[in-house]
């Protein structure tokens, strides 16, 4: 059976955006060491381990594939535009086929790619985001899902202790590599968008293969 991805309205999406970075305060304040720092999302937008009867929570995952469909995708996969080559119809081209490659192999549901960042075992809600709560979020499982109800059950699952004042964390050589990993994709990004717009030595529509 094909899964079924539920975009919900912005106000849910929001309230649901809230609530997780609410939980993710609390399951920090109760173990400070399951923090995850990064810069965009703010201090608990990114989530933290957690798993119980309740729920489980696990950040943004950062590793490559585990179940061994992405060293199957890359047997077959497209070739990419060489730089000088590259025309908006190229890349969109190549994007075609690298989406379609990923609906033929798709990764297994154990593997570390696609397991939601948030599940809440009762209602059978899952979320999943990119990078940090909010951002690319999507959810699956429940359609209407009760956010406070859900929200209030996980809270009293960590029973976390009062908050405690707040120190900065120290700044890892792990947070500065994902800083700079995120910087390098954003600017990668432009340089393609901006070959592209120059169109290179082939018009979108004189493209010799």
């Amino acid at each position: 059976m094909d899964t079924i991805i539920i975009h919900h309205p912005a106000r849910t999406m929001d309230e649901l955006a809230d609530a997780l970075v609410t939980l993710t305060e609390h399951v920090v304040n109760k173990s400070p060491d399951r923090e995850v720092n990064g810069f965009l999302g703010g201090r608990f937008g990114y989530g933290a381990n957690w798993s119980s009867a309740a729920f489980d929570m696990r950040p943004y995952n950062w590793d490559e594939c585990d179940c061994g469909q992405a060293q199957a995708r890359d047997a077959r996969a497209p070739h990419y535009v060489k730089k000088g080559l590259r025309t908006r119809a190229r890349i969109r081209r190549y994007m075609r086929e690298w989406e379609a490659l990923e609906r033929d192999l798709p990764c297994k549901p154990t593997c570390c790619r696609v397991l939601p960042n948030f599940r809440h075992h009762a209602s059978g809600l899952e979320v999943r985001w990119y990078k940090y709560i909010g951002r690319g979020m999507e959810t699956t499982g429940c359609d209407t899902p009760d956010v406070a109800a859900i929200l209030a059950e996980c809270i009293a699952d960590v029973a976390a202790p009062p908050f405690k004042p707040w120190t900065p964390p120290p700044i890892t050589e792990e947070m500065m590599d994902r800083w700079l990993k995120e910087c390098d994709e954003l600017l990668a990004a432009s340089e393609d968008l901006a070959e592209a717009d120059d169109g290179g030595p082939w018009a979108d529509d004189d493209i010799p293969f």
